[in-house]
């Protein structure tokens, strides 16, 4: 519903938004280059990574034996809960 309304822009609106979000956090920590250049490229990755997984999971749904009453929205929330969920057990991780 809200892809139909805005359609291409949505996703223009989301790409903008960490664009915005990588140079303040990058400008709150002062990191050096290399770790600007790690962290903006593992933002994009992520966020493509992200992106890639719910759409093979929407595609996966359209094909399911989803409940009238969870089809559309609904089952879209409670996918990016689960995502959200998921993606939050990363978030206590050290890689050195």
């Amino acid at each position: 519903v809200l892809f139909k309304a805005f359609g291409v822009y949505l996703v223009l609106v989301i790409a903008n938004c960490i664009a915005i979000a990588v140079p303040l956090i990058l400008a709150d920590n002062e990191y050096t280059g290399w770790e600007s250049f790690a962290l903006a490229l593992g933002a994009g990755l992520g966020f493509l990574i992200a992106l890639f997984l719910m759409a093979c999971v929407r595609e996966r749904l359209e094909l399911a034996q989803v409940p009238p009453s969870f089809r559309g929205l609904p089952i879209a929330f409670v996918t990016a809960g689960l995502f959200a969920l998921a993606f939050l057990g990363f978030s206590g991780l050290s890689l050195y």
